[in-house]
């Protein structure tokens, strides 16, 4: 196309072209060609902030947004994006007024209403994000991010049976949608179906899914069941630390399938794994691979081995911590009762799971008990000003790496955690482990239960109203007392 000889609007749909075949720099040449001939074209404006929101510049897509309704403000679709935008910045009192905006020209157009319970379920508004989405599917029934975002909003609100079922609707109409089968691996596992919810689970790995193909892995096929008895086996972390904690149990059974058993895993756990049973080798993530036939996520082994809730390996521990480093902490922390603690996740401000240090206050009611700081990261600053009441070492500093928190957690005598990765380690250590539980919490911990079917040493207390954490903290408080009365 000659931009010279091309009309305005010849431009701008050329660009838009380039804009949705994902070639963004081609659309933003074109598009600042029309605002160079035409300032005030609100067309142009709108998308090109669209474009600088694919791009991550938040700031820049308001304002250009801005520009374009202020020309042209009665054009719903502008309204709308700009609630995109606003929504993915977390500003949500102005994305709810701006898709309202939207809503004011057509009450019933399903872009603006699924933005809007997209901001309401973002900003933690879960029974209003489920409204909304009532209200959307009863005039757009077809409508399948309708479907999963009511999902979402129903896990959130623990009404597990009902996420099941709009899971189930969005598959009827689009049965290769893999966040779907996401969203109902999800629900089925919280529920206790495992063995069908890990059947779902492997959805993530196909196109469209959760986790994109590792580049360096395409060329070898998973294992999906088929025999691998004469195969080398390349096992690696996929998720979260706590995810390799977790399933890093199967190691050893993979051993009576393969020939051989590679493990690959992220630094922090190296040292911690490379003592993991049937592994004959682990190798860093990053580092270059040996030659293997197969290969398959840690999380994909319950499915390999189609985990129900009886034949959850559970034998602990399955990890171990290092004879030299167990005598090393020994000889840095004081003599008496000692509970490690960690009150903080990931470092996402919309982490539910992160509590402050604060939290866990009414902890100190128990005598004669010494906390271990086991946190790290930004939150772990708060230990240097514990609550009121609270003997609180801070070891941060020296939690380099998995395997030295492991020989911490050997000489404590209680951990008492948020849903993290300490909460796996303590429970693949054998370790009596307290866990502090979210309302509409992670499927590991299904519904309900105050133990743990993969954990038998821990212990969970739960949030029964989601703006509720004196409660469950009240509870752990009252069950420390009791075992530090039990002792004396």
């Amino acid at each position: 196309m000659n931009p010279a000889s091309a009309t305005t609007a010849e431009m701008l749909e050329a660009a838009l072209a380039e804009h949705r075949a994902g070639r963004l720099p081609q659309a933003e040449q074109l598009y600042r060609t029309v605002l160079a001939a035409e300032p005030n074209n609100a067309d142009a404006l709108h998308l090109l902030g669209m474009l600088a929101h694919a791009c991550r510049q938040p700031q820049h897509a308001v304002d250009l947004i801005g520009r374009a309704i202020a020309i042209n403000p009665h054009v719903a679709a502008f309204h709308c994006d700009l609630a995109i935008v606003l929504r993915d910045v977390r500003r949500y009192d102005e994305a709810l007024n701006s898709v309202k905006r939207a809503l004011a020209s057509d009450r019933a157009a399903e872009g603006p209403l699924f933005v809007l319970a997209s901001i309401l379920h973002a900003r933690g508004e879960f029974e209003a994000a489920a409204e909304a989405c009532e209200r959307l599917l009863s005039m757009h029934p077809r409508h399948v991010a309708g479907h999963l975002l009511a999902g979402a909003a129903a896990l959130r609100l623990v009404r597990v049976r009902q996420a099941i079922t709009l899971a189930e609707r969005a598959i009827s109409i689009e049965p290769q949608n893999a966040s779907a089968h996401w969203n109902l691996a999800w629900a089925l596992l919280l529920d206790g179906q495992l063995e069908r919810g890990w059947e779902e689970f492997e959805w993530r790995l196909r196109p469209g899914g959760r986790i994109p193909p590792r580049p360096d892995l395409r060329d070898k096929p998973l294992w999906r069941r088929q025999d691998i008895s004469a195969a080398t086996i390349l096992l690696y972390c996929e998720g979260g630390f706590g995810d390799a904690l977790q399933f890093v149990r199967y190691v050893p059974m993979v051993t009576q399938r393969a020939a051989r058993v590679l493990l690959e895993c992220p630094a922090a756990l190296f040292d911690l794994f490379k003592f993991v049973h049937g592994a004959e080798r682990v190798i860093v993530r990053g580092r270059p691979l040996p030659d293997f036939d197969v290969a398959c996520p840690l999380q994909s082994l319950p499915y390999n081995f189609r985990t129900t809730l009886e034949t959850i390996p559970a034998d602990v521990p399955y990890l171990a911590a290092e004879e030299q480093l167990i005598r090393q902490w020994s000889d840095r922390l004081p003599r008496g009762f000692k509970i490690g603690l960690a009150w903080a996740g990931s470092n996402n401000p919309a982490d539910r799971r992160s509590r402050t240090l604060a939290t866990f206050a009414p902890l100190a009611a128990a005598a004669d008990v010494y906390f271990i700081s086991l946190q790290i990261g930004d939150d772990a600053r708060q230990a240097k000003s514990p609550p009121a009441g609270v003997t609180l070492l801070d070891m941060s500093g020296r939690l380099t790496d998995f395997a030295q928190t492991a020989a911490l957690m050997a000489n404590l005598d209680l951990i008492i955690t948020v849903e993290t990765s300490v909460a796996h380690l303590a429970g693949a250590l054998a370790k009596p482990v307290w866990v502090l539980v979210p309302f509409g919490s992670d499927f590991r911990w299904m519904l309900g239960r105050t133990d743990s079917p993969w954990y038998p040493t821990m212990r969970l207390f739960r949030q029964s109203d989601p703006q509720d954490w004196h409660t469950p903290v009240g509870q752990m408080a009252a069950a420390l007392r009791e075992l530090r009365a039990g002792a004396n």
